[in-house]
């Protein structure tokens, strides 16, 4: 058995997806965000396991043949000061596949699982001066908080984005809004780089449900902006599509009936940009926390 282990919290339904998930513990010898419990759902399996001084987890999906859709980080296994055995047992299994003896958890905390983005995304604050930021993603939905206004020569708000090479597009539905005003932005995004003041195009919502399509062409110009209208939320999609030096905007009710909002033509964005999720209050010192559910990037 593990002498000096901590126990892992894992239930049997939930809406976890597959993806890397971090231990974190809950005592006081690591630092980090409060722990949470992942919930598998059916069909998904976790597989904890010793390794030198490190507890690792695999999570793998039964219905795909066992694969392995992502390991652990490291998490160093120490007991805190008072060593009052928890009253709950492990299953372990050895990273070769063989059964261990069920490890009894020694240590008075427990070593839980924090769920993050899928692969390839990632999250981040762009600007400065603002109530940072943050993303989570569960069981196909993004929920994002975001502060800062997006506009004028230079944006802050709350990015999560991965990589677009040449051609490619992002449709997402706005599926819960947060009112925080006029000044707010929740929608998708493509940036040509990360810095604040980058060429961009926004296409999505204001906090009070109004649609607009915002742009900026130049590096630190001014972004033009374009009413469109109002949503009815969730019966509110958005969508960018960038055509070779060509980035047209989309909305519409039902994901599958677009309208053309407007072309951004003769574009100078980078081959390689960034394609995303865009939440910004309309405040620094507001956070705005919206969703966005049936989010698709191609290629």
């Amino acid at each position: 058995d593990f002498s000096g282990s901590s126990e892992l919290t894992i239930t049997s339904s939930g809406g976890a997806e597959p993806g890397i998930y971090t231990l974190i513990s809950g005592g006081n010898n690591i630092t980090g965000v409060a722990p949470t419990t992942l919930n598998l759902p059916v069909g998904w399996a976790a597989t904890v396991y010793i390794s030198g001084n490190s507890l690792l987890l695999d999570v793998t999906s039964t219905e795909a043949s066992g694969s392995q859709m992502g390991i652990a980080a490291q998490a160093p296994l120490s007991a805190a000061s008072d060593n009052t055995a928890l009253a709950t047992t492990t299953p372990c299994v050895s990273s070769g596949g063989t059964a261990n003896s069920t490890a009894t958890a020694a240590a008075p905390y427990t070593q839980m699982i924090e769920a993050v983005l899928p692969l390839p995304w990632t999250s981040t604050n762009i600007g400065t001066g603002m109530v940072a930021g943050s993303a989570t993603y569960e069981a196909g939905t993004f929920t994002q908080h975001g502060s800062g206004i997006i506009g004028s020569t230079g944006d802050k708000l709350s990015f999560t984005y991965q990589a677009l090479t040449g051609d490619g597009e992002i449709i997402a539905k706005i599926s819960s809004l947060q009112n925080t005003g006029n000044e707010g932005r929740i929608g998708v995004m493509i940036r040509d780089s990360l810095a604040a003041n980058a060429r961009e195009i926004f296409m999505g919502m204001t906090g009070n449900s109004e649609y607009r399509w915002d742009r900026r062409i130049i590096i630190g110009d001014s972004t033009t902006t374009s009413k469109i209208g109002i949503g009815t939320v969730p019966n509110t999609w958005v969508r960018l599509v960038r055509s070779g030096t060509t980035i047209t905007a989309y909305n519409s009710a039902d994901g599958n009936s677009w309208i053309m909002v407007g072309s951004t033509m003769n574009t100078t964005f980078s081959s390689t940009c960034y394609i995303g999720l865009a939440v910004g209050s309309g405040s620094d010192n507001t956070l705005n926390t919206s969703q966005f559910s049936n989010v698709h990037v191609t290629p």
